[in-house]
């Protein structure tokens, strides 16, 4: 009876500990995407950045490539009838990569620009 007793006492002291263990390592997994979807979001903000600083300068500007802390982006820039569209593409170099698109339509008046429309995804 005492051998029962403890046999059903470890197996429910098991599968708690499991079930603690894969519940923490979930919440971990949870917390490293969050910030790894932070860090894409902060490079796509710079390259956006960038291209609209670069688009005020110079009218004429397309977009570039860039690396951008441990990660790279593309921007391209399309003329269309409000003024440009800046399309913006960041990945972050990681195993899974992450990826963060940001579209923004801009009004250029001289050397100021005004932000139309911005939107993200990912």
């Amino acid at each position: 009876m005492v051998l029962i007793s403890v046999i059903v006492i470890s197996a429910v002291t098991l599968t708690v500990a499991s079930s603690l263990t894969l519940r923490a390592i979930t919440e971990a997994k949870s917390s490293l995407d969050y910030q790894r979807g932070m860090a894409t979001s902060a490079i796509a903000k710079a390259c956006m950045e960038e291209g609209l600083i670069s688009l005020r300068d110079n009218p004429l500007y397309l977009g570039e490539s860039m690396d951008i802390s441990n990660g790279s982006c593309t921007i391209a820039v399309t003329p269309v009838p409000e003024g440009n569209q800046l399309v913006a593409v960041a990945i972050l170099n990681t195993n899974p990569v992450f990826v963060k698109r940001m579209v923004v339509t801009t009004r250029q008046d001289g050397n100021s620009i005004s932000v139309v429309t911005w939107e993200e995804s990912n």
